[in-house]
């Protein structure tokens, strides 16, 4: 459950105590042990106030907001997830501030455990997605563990046909690629991931012309190619015609 509460099969041959990060249970009382603070799963709050008093929240016994992603390692403070997930992503803007490359080490683990792009931030010639059929496009995916709520990993993109399917089914190669075929004895593999968006002027509101992707595994999977971005042609038509 989203707050921490747990069911488990008491036939298994194995249990973990790990809970929500930084969370161990406790089997004496049923709480989670949570380094400064312990919490209970059954009510989602802490039972002792926050140290720290006030100053995260004004609840001093609330867990974080939304569990889905923020987390509280330390019982003392929400953290946002690290988008980078521990330095295997890597982002990087150009000298205009437009988001311009990723890399990417994609684990098993990050699969499936990215989220949506938050529609609150504006990538760089963003008008309006329904009306100019515009997507805030991932550089890492959502499938393989990009979050959509950091700007440095949302660019404006075409949405159909070039969003998706075009580049969603690109990244599914990836995507199982690690995953592998477990029923058929295929292993997943370790695929180093990069992401390039190419930019035909200097102007801090413009969006890509051209996408490009690269792809190595750790047992042979490959991928290398690249594809126009119709909304760049798109823009230079709205600036024509005073849409920004």
């Amino acid at each position: 459950m989203a707050w921490g509460a747990t069911q488990w099969n008491r036939g298994a041959t194995a249990y973990t105590p790990l809970r929500h990060p930084g969370q161990y249970f406790d089997a004496e009382t049923g709480l989670h042990y949570n380094l400064h603070r312990y919490y209970d799963p059954h009510t989602g709050r802490y039972i002792s106030p926050d140290p720290l008093g006030l100053a995260p929240s004004t609840n001093p016994y609330a867990y974080v907001p939304n569990p889905f992603v923020l987390s509280d390692p330390l019982g003392l403070a929400g953290c946002d997830r690290d988008h980078t997930w521990g330095g295997k992503v890597v982002f990087r803007r150009d000298e205009h501030g437009r988001p311009y490359e990723m890399h990417a080490t994609i684990t098993l683990d990050m699969l499936d455990e990215g989220t949506h792009a938050n529609n609150s931030i504006r990538p760089p010639g963003f008008v309006h997605g329904t009306d100019h059929n515009q997507a805030r496009a991932h550089m890492l995916a959502r499938m393989l563990g990009g979050t959509g709520d950091h700007p440095d990993n949302l660019f404006t993109l075409t949405q159909n046909p070039t969003n998706s399917p075009h580049m969603r089914d690109l990244e599914q190669m990836i995507y199982n690629a690690v995953a592998g075929d477990p029923a058929n004895n295929v292993a997943g593999q370790t695929v180093q991931y990069s992401v390039y968006l190419d930019y035909t002027d200097d102007l801090p509101d413009s969006v890509p012309s051209r996408v490009f992707m690269q792809a190595d595994g750790s047992n042979g999977f490959r991928m290398d190619t690249d594809f126009a971005n119709p909304d760049h042609a798109a823009q230079q038509d709205r600036r024509r015609r005073g849409i920004r």
